[in-house]
């Protein structure tokens, strides 16, 4: 197999990453031999992946089988973001009492430094916790990673097989250790994405929403493929424009044992890199929010959403905090923080934003919701807004030339959704008051970051300090040196005189 690496063709792409994930699959228990060819062609297609630099890959033949089970969290983080991945950290070590390890994934000196990483080390103790630096395993010359796009290549980084993908500011409410062995989605498909707001904002600088599905109508074409269910029954982004991202990735679950994962995970990759099919799909995208189901979709290997779009949290006023009578007359102080709930969609699992308030800043203060809105699941949603409009089962939003119908199901799709330029809601009663649990776990973690706000400023003022100080020392050294070159200067002179 040729070196595919520079073409831009995402269906040709895809029929090459199905068809070796086919044989990957029937492999997985193959000898030296095998694994071997396995990973010259993986690399033929994927030339910023080596299988002398990744520790784990399910066709290795040298691995040991209780590798397969090994699961690990792993987040991307840079120095800006140091404190935000602290909060999460010790969310799940010490309120959520979580075991498993933590990998810190960075990009070079310059992003995480070594001080920074030594912070965040102290935090655990040091216990099962590691730092990968992401240019020792991708050629940066071929992948030009930056910011969201090292996510996936974080995942193929990580020494452990499963992995739960958070960004710094994602803060779980319930400790994740089982999710692999429980979690409906994970267990049949190894794979478990959420969904972003349901919300158009519109991005000037990506093409128009409406031009997406046309850009994948085509690339499935060349794929060999048609739309898969999730498309048809569960994206809002598919069943019209009314949306403007899909996926939120601040979360990712994967399992890379399967083998037809992993290469479904190196083609999401291989969109993210500079020398793969960043150029073109950032155009259509916002950074890596959409590679990984759109890898699923162009291959035929199947994925998994948790059924609902972000929810919402906010605070009622002091007298509603625990009431589920929420009606219009009632103002929710709600915040920008998405909301993912449980598989069975009961209780908020984790958000994104973090847990300071909406300044994003350590001065604006933190957190205090008292309840949750969620909407309806979106297969449910869409049906029901084509029973309403009186629309055949298989409509299809995206042909029909009618304007109207198009504005009355764009806006009766999102009806039951969380707003997100408002707090006030279509459906008040579907706010819920949280769980004095949740209200626990919250207030315990909010109690935790209020101290390490304290510890962080110090750490970073003491950093920036020392840092001024080589500096300093770095100014003054030429000025060391010339005053020294004067006085011998002088003295040879005075020599010269006394002569």
């Amino acid at each position: 197999m040729g070196n595919f690496t520079e073409t831009r063709d995402f269906g040709e792409m895809a029929r090459m990453v199905s068809k070796l994930a086919e044989i990957a699959e029937q492999n997985i228990s193959s000898t030296s031999r095998l694994s071997a060819a396995l990973s010259t062609a993986a690399t033929n297609l994927f030339s910023f992946w080596s299988s002398e630099k990744i520790e784990y890959f399910p066709w290795r033949t040298d691995r040991d089988a209780n590798e397969d089970q090994s699961t690990g969290i792993v987040i991307p983080v840079g120095k800006d973001y140091v404190y935000m991945a602290a909060i999460t950290m010790v969310a799940l070590r010490e309120i959520l009492n979580s075991t498993l390890p933590i990998e810190l994934a960075y990009l070079g000196e310059d992003d995480l430094p070594l001080e920074w990483r030594e912070y965040l080390f102290d935090l655990v103790d040091g216990v099962d916790i590691e730092a990968i630096d992401l240019t020792k395993f991708f050629d940066q010359e071929l992948v030009d990673l930056k910011g969201y796009d090292t996510k996936p290549f974080a995942i193929l980084a990580s020494r452990h097989a499963r992995v739960i993908l958070l960004d710094a500011d994602a803060v779980f409410y319930a400790k994740p250790d089982d999710a692999f062995e429980t979690h409906p989605s994970l267990k049949e498909y190894g794979s478990l994405y959420f969904h972003d707001r349901a919300k158009y904002w519109g991005d000037p600088r990506r093409k128009p929403v409406e031009e997406r599905t046309k850009w994948l109508t085509a690339q499935l074409s060349k794929a060999g493929r048609e739309p898969s269910t999730f498309l048809t029954r569960q994206s809002f982004l598919w069943a019209g424009g009314f949306v403007t991202e899909s996926q939120d990735s601040a979360v990712v679950m994967f399992d890379k044992s399967r083998p037809r994962n992993y290469m479904m995970m190196l083609f999401t990759a291989w969109m993210n890199a500079a020398s793969g099919g960043k150029p073109e799909i950032y155009t259509y995208f916002h950074g890596d929010k959409e590679t990984y189901w759109v890898a699923g979709e162009l291959t035929g290997i199947p994925f998994h959403f948790n059924p609902w779009s972000s929810g919402r949290a906010g605070r009622a006023p002091d007298e509603l905090s625990y009431s589920a009578a929420i009606d219009a007359s009632t103002h929710i102080d709600c915040t920008e923080h998405m909301v993912h709930s449980t598989w069975d969609g009961k209780r908020p699992w984790l958000t994104n934003g973090g847990i300071l308030g909406n300044g994003k800043a350590i001065e604006s203060g933190f957190v205090n919701w008292t309840h949750w809105y969620l909407g309806e699941t979106i297969p449910d949603a869409l049906s029901r807004t084509k029973a309403k409009l009186n629309l055949p089962p298989d409509f299809d939003w995206s042909t029909n030339a009618d304007a109207k119908v198009k504005e009355d199901f764009a806006k009766e799709a999102v009806a039951h959704q969380p707003k997100w330029d408002t707090c006030d809601m279509n459906h008040t009663e579907r706010w819920k008051p949280l769980s004095q649990d949740f209200r626990d776990t919250l207030s315990a973690i909010v109690a935790r970051a209020k101290l390490l706000a304290q510890d962080y400023q110090a750490r970073r003022d003491k950093i920036e300090r020392e840092k001024n100080e080589r500096n300093a020392a770095k100014d003054d050294k030429p000025s060391a040196n010339a005053e020294r070159r004067k006085r011998v200067e002088q003295e040879a002179q005075r020599k010269l005189v006394s002569v």
